[in-house]
Order: structure tokens, then C-alpha cells, then sequence
């Protein structure tokens, strides 16, 4: 944190108010009030002078405005910086996180897109495009996006997870069950894998298989909503509605939200 003593803050409060140093002033102010999270008194010295400012400092205004969820005026300050520097990609991440904020998701992963076309190692906006693909179903492309990603950084579990889910949502058994293998011999303390391998099975329609391993996972991940549902839904099929019960009153535990559950 940048420390500052009373007496040079008062200075700089009143430097503030003059006409050559004034921005000097507001910036030294807003560098310790950002430092301090006191991100509505950066807002406060800041924003009636953000024609005027630098990068790091646009930065911290357009993070103050996105700690107050002022959505619009943080697009607003970042807008104005890609005026000036259209390739900025870190700018370009945080203008799509924005957009996102507000339910703007098209523009969000076009933005996302941007930034990785002027930074292609930059694997935050990677992992933003990747969620804004899975949040619109567009499944395909985050399958496309998730290798890419593997080519650059290797089989690493959370992008086989994601594979894993991706290919089984768009109905591709045998891809879907060779990562949700993979995923689960590299992470297996992750239960939505398990449970998809599992769903795999019942699609093929090997019975003994789905049936196996469902209860494996429903007893290994007593805390996983979804373990837990997707058991008792097996047993609802099996017309065993003792078991159903026991699995979806867990499953209530496991997520005291879990609307899906509480109505089984």
C-alpha cells in the first residue's frame, strides 16, 4: 500500500483544486486511495479529469467503476482508451468482462476474440472466451478454443475436464469418454467428469456400466449436487424409489439451492 501522512494528503487535496498541478495532485491521491480500496474516492478525484489521464491511471478508474458496478461508465473510460491504442489486449479483455457484466455476450466474445488476435498468449482472454462459448451452448468452438489452448500448455485436467463436458453436450460419445477418462485418471477429486463418463454409458445403453458407475460416484462425492441428482434420476429409472429418495434428499444437502432437487 502507498502510505501517505495526513498533512500530504491535505496538500494534495488542495493541489487538486489548482490548475497546473491539479492532475498531478489527483493522480498521487488516487494511487493511494486505489491502493487502499477506496475505489469511490478514486472515482471522486478521477473522473472529472479522465480525458487527461494516462493508462495505469484509466485503470484504476475503470476498476473503481466495476468495484461500484457502474458497468456503463467503466465501458465508458475503456472505450475512450481504445480510441487511442485499439490493440491494447489487456484493455480489450477488461472491455469484454464489462460487457459481460451487463449481459452483452456477443459483444463480450467479440472483444474476447480481439484480444487474443492481438495477443495470442494471453490465456485469460482464452479462459473468458471459453466461458462466453459455453454460456451461449456454442459448444463447438469451445472445443476448438480448448484444444488450441492444450497445444499451448499441454493436457492440463481442467481443459480435459471441459472436453470431457463439451463433446458429451453435443452428443459425441466416444470423444466425450476418452477425456472424461483422461480428465478423471489426471484429476479424479473433480465429480463432474466422473458422473458424465458414467452418463456415457447409459447413452450406449450398457446398463451395468451407467449403474456402476453412478453409485461409485454418488458415494465417492457425498457434496456434489450433480453426483447426487444424476444417481437418484438412475434410480428413479430402476423403479428403486428408496434409493431415488435417499439420493435426491442428499443431493439437498450437497446444494440447499438446488430447486431441481428439492422438487424431486
Amino acid at each position: 500500500n502507498i502510505e501517505l501522512t495526513r498533512e500530504q494528503i491535505h496538500k494534495l487535496q488542495e493541489d487538486a483544486e489548482t490548475g497546473d498541478g491539479g492532475l498531478k495532485a489527483r493522480k498521487k491521491l488516487a494511487a493511494y486511495y486505489f491502493s487502499n480500496n477506496e475505489y469511490a474516492k478514486v472515482i471522486i478525484y478521477l473522473s472529472p479529469v479522465s480525458e487527461g489521464l494516462d493508462r495505469e491511471s484509466l485503470g484504476w478508474l475503470a476498476t473503481s467503476y466495476r468495484n461500484d458496478k457502474n458497468y456503463l461508465n467503466e465501458i465508458r473510460i475503456l472505450e475512450q482508451w481504445m480510441s487511442h491504442q485499439p490493440n491494447d489486449y489487456l484493455v480489450l479483455k477488461s472491455l469484454g468482462d464489462a460487457y459481460k457484466a451487463i449481459e452483452k455476450n456477443e459483444d463480450a466474445t467479440k472483444l474476447y476474440q480481439m484480444s487474443i488476435a492481438a495477443n495470442k498468449k494471453y490465456i485469460p482472454a482464452y479462459q473468458a472466451l471459453l466461458e462466453a462459448y459455453a454460456t451461449q451452448g456454442d459448444f463447438a468452438e469451445a472445443r476448438v478454443l480448448t484444444i488450441e489452448l492444450i497445444s499451448q500448455l499441454g493436457e492440463k485436467p481442467e481443459y480435459l475436464h471441459r472436453l470431457c463436458e463439451y463433446y458429451f453436450s453435443d452428443g459425441f460419445l466416444k470423444e466425450a469418454r476418452s477425456y472424461c477418462q483422461k480428465a478423471v485418471g489426471r484429476d479424479p477429486k473433480f465429480p463432474d467428469s466422473h458422473v458424465i463418463l458414467g452418463l456415457t454409458y447409459k447413452e450406449e445403453e450398457k446398463k451395468d456400466r451407467y449403474e456402476k458407475v453412478l453409485k461409485t460416484v454418488a458415494k465417492q462425492f457425498p457434496n456434489s449436487e450433480l453426483a447426487q441428482f444424476k444417481a437418484g434420476e438412475m434410480s428413479e429409472e430402476l423403479k428403486d424409489m428408496a434409493a431415488a429418495f435417499k439420493y435426491f434428499r442428499q443431493a439437498t444437502i450437497a446444494d440447499r439451492e438446488s430447486k431441481r432437487s428439492w422438487i424431486k
